[in-house]
């Protein structure tokens, strides 16, 4: 969405502060990104929005990181734009008092929350009350079809009683994809929205992985050619029927070993060892979780996804940006690749029938096809360009 036309509209939008708001300033405080937590067992956001908030910052020191909770993917130490701060007990719930209170005592200019249905929401919103100054939201996928069908009576009671008024308040929403931001829409949200996706450190993806480190833990791994699947261990993902469809494919492919990589959540790496060993594949499957080794996509010929649901998917673009072509679903908003020939995005009836076309092709083919992959996110994927878009699309709600 082109930014004037993100300036009509919000421009008509009256309904976000009412319409006696027509002698609006902008304010000259912070702009504040809020995360629920950085701990990585909670998915690409805990990468996603750090890295989002870096390149912000260094385009106008305004912008700020708070978040409650444990979790940093830059250790050592805390950048000086980052405000963390301790969750109350009990954890779960995800309540931070310190965080709600810095929320309202700090001088604000916006409020950008990532992620739905959590009590930081709540405390967002309220601050862009006391502050008056505009909310945007981030859904990080919770408004999708898939998302939206699971624990439907909870997300409903949020709405009423942990962030009443949010949504519908929000002065504009981000989405990291077309296919979220129609998401969005069919919610029915129609404040702007503003499609900006994330960001990837190419240079951090394109070095080589420690080998020898993996190979030392999982010799099996030693002249295979590996299909690789890295996510979190959830049905979301498929990683169950994945396991599944390799029984199938395992015995046509002789060369080629399954590693599943992922934060346990669902399912548990032992769930999922002792799925391949029921299914006669324990030998030609290996399921880990980081422990502190590198993820693996450099070890990989062909990266997979048969996600049910996806607002961006990081891990399918950490695999490109590591020059390994990606197989993923169109509930994962990566068609580019079908027309790139750097990996495919097919309807999940038609995945298997294209993973065994991939599994045929020789390593040079695959190979030929992951420099494309790098090229791709190289020149696409810039987490300047994602900054400076939404450093734009503030503006248009402050002006």
């Amino acid at each position: 969405m082109a930014l004037k036309q993100v300036t009509a509209e919000v421009t008509q939008h009256d309904a976000k502060y009412g319409a006696d708001d027509e002698d609006r300033t902008a304010a000259s405080g912070v702009k504040a990104t809020v995360v629920p937590s950085l701990d990585p067992r909670y998915g690409g956001p805990s990468v996603s929005v750090p890295a989002l908030v870096r390149a912000m910052h260094d385009l106008d020191p305004t912008a700020r990181l708070y978040c409650a909770g444990a979790g940093w993917p830059g250790e050592p130490g805390w950048p000086d734009y980052v405000r963390r701060f301790e969750d109350d007990w009990p954890q779960p719930l995800r309540r931070s008092r310190r965080l709600r209170r810095a929320l309202e005592s700090d001088d604000l200019a916006l409020v950008h929350h990532h992620a739905l249905w959590l009590p930081t929401l709540g405390y967002a919103y309220r601050a862009t009350r006391h502050h008056d100054c505009p909310l945007v939201i981030s859904p990080r996928g919770m408004l999708s079809p898939y998302a939206l069908a699971r624990s439907q009576w909870r997300k409903r009671l949020a709405a009423i009683v942990v962030h009443p008024g949010a949504l519908r308040r929000a002065a504009g929403w981000h989405a990291t994809s077309d296919i979220e931001a129609d998401d969005i829409r069919r919610a029915g949200y129609r404040q702007p929205v503003i499609v900006a996706p994330n960001g990837v450190e190419v240079s951090a993806w394109n070095e080589p992985v420690d080998r020898q480190a993996w190979l030392g833990r999982h010799p099996e791994l030693a002249g295979k050619r590996i299909l690789h699947f890295f996510s979190r261990l959830h049905s979301k993902k498929r990683v169950d029927w994945l396991i599944d469809a390799w029984a199938e494919l395992a015995s046509r492919h002789p060369d080629w070993h399954l590693l599943v990589v992922g934060n346990a959540e669902e399912f548990s790496v032992e769930q999922l060892r002792a799925r391949a060993a029921d299914r006669g594949i324990a030998e030609r499957t290996t399921v880990a979780g980081t422990d502190g080794l590198a993820k693996p996509y450099r070890l990989a010929e062909l990266y997979v996804l048969p996600t049910a649901s996806e607002n961006f998917g990081m891990t399918v673009a950490e695999a490109l940006a590591s020059g390994v072509p990606a197989l993923v679903t169109t509930d994962a908003p990566w068609e580019a690749v079908n027309r790139l020939g750097c990996g495919a995005c097919v309807p999940m009836a038609d995945w298997l029938k294209e993973l065994e076309t991939w599994l045929r092709l020789s390593s040079d083919e695959l190979r030929q096809r992951g420099e494309i992959a790098l090229q791709y996110v190289t020149t696409t994927f810039s987490w300047e360009k994602q900054a400076q878009s939404l450093l734009d699309f503030y503006s248009s709600l402050t002006a």
